[in-house]
């Protein structure tokens, strides 16, 4: 399916009404602030289509106008994504976490690729952020397509990994040259040339062998990968959190509960995830206070204490702002 801004719009935006079509896609829910069908939604280009090997190829060059919110049930399968810029929040099932091009020293975006795999059916949440241009190309994989692809035998070994584990995800730094591929690949974007599928197809081929070359070779970013140790440490302290979501609870206790210094604590949380402690666990709280609504459990007031929010006023600012609707539009 592709989408792309009119060419003859003066503000070159994508309408709501054509991104809603996305939502007819079996298991995808969109979820966006009050917008009218033709208010404008995305300014860009964005294209998203199955390849004939049986790769989904989905690119987009395009700036975020508001909060969109996009929730489906993942398929198990590999996922590659190069970000050339922009950043963006992803959740699979309950681990989140913050993923895209990252600020070098000079504060110019470091083209970064994230593979995460899923080995089962699970909720998979992309959470835009208004104003953020994102120029992303990424690629999806069905079980089984790597072990048939021919990878030398590191890479094809990290991809029996990850087919083996659920919810695994990298960040591999992107090299000039795989960095020039992608801009390529979405250069073709607004018209595409002759034979524009068979060229895309064989981009993504190649985008896939020098992800996985890289990252077979040790070229992931440290940040997904923490040690065995700082990883345990991390999942104690969410572990902790998740079953104290309705109690007070301070950082020295959550450190403490997952074996590690304030500050150790903190540093785990911004680089494992990319979020300070509280905006998790505020995160947290409103997942469960959606789910509760969603049941039909209770009033918009008692999600609002569910969730830790003395004025139900600001619970449903910060549910809004989280979801882009109002808590009462999750009663069931």
């Amino acid at each position: 399916m592709r989408l792309h801004a009119d060419q003859n719009a003066a503000d070159g935006a994508v309408s709501w009404q054509d991104i809603a079509a996305l939502a007819r896609q079996p298991d995808v829910h969109l979820v966006a602030p009050d917008l009218r069908p033709s208010d404008p939604a995305l300014r860009g280009l964005f294209t998203r289509r199955g390849l004939r090997s049986g790769l989904g190829l989905h690119m987009s060059d395009a700036v975020d106008l508001h909060d969109l919110t996009t929730r489906a049930v993942g398929r198990p399968g590999i996922t590659v994504t190069l970000f050339l810029t922009g950043r963006a929040a992803i959740s699979l099932g309950d681990r989140a976490h913050e993923v895209g091009a990252r600020p070098d020293v000079a504060g110019q975006p470091m083209p970064t690729a994230v593979i995460y795999s899923m080995t089962e059916p699970d909720v998979f949440e992309r959470r835009g952020i208004r104003g953020e241009h994102l120029r992303k190309v990424g690629i999806t994989i069905p079980p089984g397509w790597l072990g048939e692809a021919g990878l030398d035998a590191g890479a094809a070994g990290l991809a029996q990994r990850l087919e083996r584990t659920h919810g695994a995800l990298l960040a591999v730094p992107v090299s000039p040259d795989l960095a020039r591929l992608a801009g390529v690949m979405l250069a073709d974007l607004p018209g595409g040339a002759p034979c524009c599928g068979l060229m895309q197809e064989a981009r993504a081929f190649e985008l896939l062998a020098r992800v996985f070359g890289l990252a077979a070779t040790g070229g992931e970013a440290p940040t997904p990968k923490a040690p065995p140790r700082a990883e345990a440490r991390l999942r104690a302290a969410q572990q902790y959190m998740a079953a104290h979501l309705e109690d007070e609870m301070t950082l020295a206790e959550v450190a403490a509960a997952a074996c590690v210094s304030v500050s150790t604590l903190q540093r785990l949380f911004r680089e494992r995830l990319g979020l300070p402690v509280w905006d998790y666990l505020r995160r947290l709280r409103l997942d469960q206070a959606r789910r509760f609504l969603e049941r039909g459990e209770g009033s918009v007031t008692e999600a609002a204490f569910r969730a830790g929010y003395t004025s139900p006023a600001n619970f449903a600012t910060a549910f809004k702002r989280a979801y882009g609707m109002p808590p009462s539009r999750c009663r069931r």
